[in-house]
């Protein structure tokens, strides 16, 4: 069992809870809303499919400029982050459809799919921010986007995501602080023993 926490606690402080794959989705959903503002009607549909393909690739470049190890290779659970988010690959034909058939509503069908497979997460990482996280998203597709204009849903989901980044900004922060403070106490209170002996 304490084999078990302490996989949870390396791939949590490691890969920092996975935060630079949610920078990227930030600025997905911030990308699809600037793009509902100036292209027109009939492009929607493609740019938001086509543009979901750099969310990867974003989320490793973000990763390896701020340092952060993503898919630790001495971790057993890494394997397990890479079949959560593969998952994805199976709504391609979902996202597809609703490209061709129901173009206004992919935006709604993305934001549920997406928001769904973070709910893992939770266990993954020992943490119920992804709880919260994946059902405040989904939530917020399917209520938002029937009840009110369609840049106040998008625009909505870009605010999440920023109180998130903001969230992990101060988060580590504090975390980074704390840890240098108790090193420092640690080698003073160590100083001291060795004087007085």
């Amino acid at each position: 069992m304490n084999d078990l926490l302490h996989y949870h606690d390396d791939l949590a402080d490691r890969s920092r809870l996975g935060s630079p794959m949610l920078f990227a989705g930030a600025t997905y959903w911030l990308f699809v809303a600037l793009c509902t503002t100036f292209l027109p009607d009939s492009a929607f549909p493609w740019v938001y499919l086509y543009s979901l393909a750099f969310v990867l690739p974003l989320g490793i470049l973000l990763a390896k400029f701020l340092h952060v190890d993503l898919y630790p290779k001495n971790n057993p659970f890494t394997m397990l982050i890479g079949i959560i988010s593969g998952i994805q690959l199976f709504f391609i034909p979902v996202i597809i459809y609703f490209a061709l058939v129901q173009p206004m509503q992919l935006l709604f069908a993305i934001g549920v799919m997406y928001g769904a497979h973070f709910f893992p997460y939770m266990w993954v990482y020992q943490t119920h921010l992804y709880t919260i996280f994946s059902v405040t998203i989904v939530a917020i597709s399917t209520i938002f986007f029937i009840s009110t204009p369609f840049l106040t849903f998008l625009f909505t989901i870009v605010f999440i995501y920023c109180l998130y980044i903001v969230w992990d900004f101060c988060s580590y922060t504090i975390k980074t602080a704390a840890t240098f403070w108790s090193k420092v106490i640690a080698r003073e209170i160590t100083k001291r023993r060795v004087q007085n002996v």
